[in-house]
């Protein structure tokens, strides 16, 4: 535990080293002009994916679809907020263990991976939490999830950006990508949310890949305010970056990040 400790205080430690000798932020203009809109301001950030379903519940939102839900773990929340749940899952895309579990369960749908066993303009929100990254063909599902959705409805969750292989992933999305996929599909990306950083991130797979378990000391530090974000904080402070600058620099080093995705009225 004491090794684990010292890593987590060496990944903020080799941050803040790297970033001493900065003076700038040089980001592609593409990324200020196609996401800077879309970053969260402080004072609207969110903390956990979970909390839009909060957002979408106080707007009406009565509907719900849990896409790719494995064993119905997100349930008891979104049930909490209000929402009449209906899970789904495509069996191909999942671990053996947990496409087992769930198939136990007699109340999970599955389906092909391509066409979703709903009527169109059936749910106001769809829940995606880790999902697209495990998507065979973007633009056939992001097309389904827009028929089913009702107008004003919205998907929301969270997706992998820098994360490594894991059970059947195949493509992760970078906020641009996800915006056109919206966009092809009729839909459009309103919101993007950094959560933690992807140096912590990677180095708790390592230590995960190595012991077998997936807890350990790094696991405390994926959270929106870890010590590589406040690095982050104070690099944009001390260099007077404005709040979307700052946003877009912990954007740009996330190992996912939270949305929203609109489908218009």
């Amino acid at each position: 535990m004491r090794n684990e400790i010292a890593a987590s205080e060496l990944i903020a430690c080799t941050i803040r080293a790297i970033l001493a000798s900065g003076i700038n932020l040089v980001i592609d203009g593409s990324f200020h002009i196609e996401i800077g809109p879309l970053v969260a301001k402080a004072s609207e950030a969110i903390h956990r994916p979970e909390d839009l379903l909060a957002i979408e519940s106080k707007r009406g939102a009565t509907t719900l679809l849990d896409f790719g839900c494995g064993t119905g773990a997100y349930r008891r929340l979104c049930e909490s907020h209000g929402f009449q749940w209906t899970g789904l899952n495509y069996a191909e895309g999942m671990s053996d263990g947990a496409r087992a579990a769930a198939k136990r369960l007699d109340d999970i749908a599955f389906y092909d991976g391509r066409c979703i066993p709903a009527e169109d303009n059936c749910f106001d929100v769809v829940f995606s939490m880790q999902v697209f990254e495990h998507l065979t063909d973007i633009a056939a599902t992001f097309s389904e999830l827009a028929r089913v959705m009702r107008p004003g409805g919205a998907i929301v969750g969270s997706v992998s950006q820098l994360e490594q292989m894991h059970d059947y992933s195949t493509f992760n999305f970078t906020p641009y990508g996800l915006k056109t996929a919206s966009e092809a599909a009729g839909l459009r990306l309103e919101k993007v949310y950094p959560r933690f950083d992807a140096f912590t991130f990677l180095f708790r797979r390592l230590l995960i890949v190595t012991s077998g378990t997936n807890e350990n000391s790094l696991s405390m530090e994926l959270r929106h305010d870890n010590m590589v974000m406040q690095e982050f904080e104070r690099y944009g402070k001390r260099i007077g970056m404005d709040e979307v600058r700052t946003s877009l620099m912990k954007l740009m080093f996330s190992s996912h990040f939270a949305f929203v995705v609109r489908k218009e009225k």
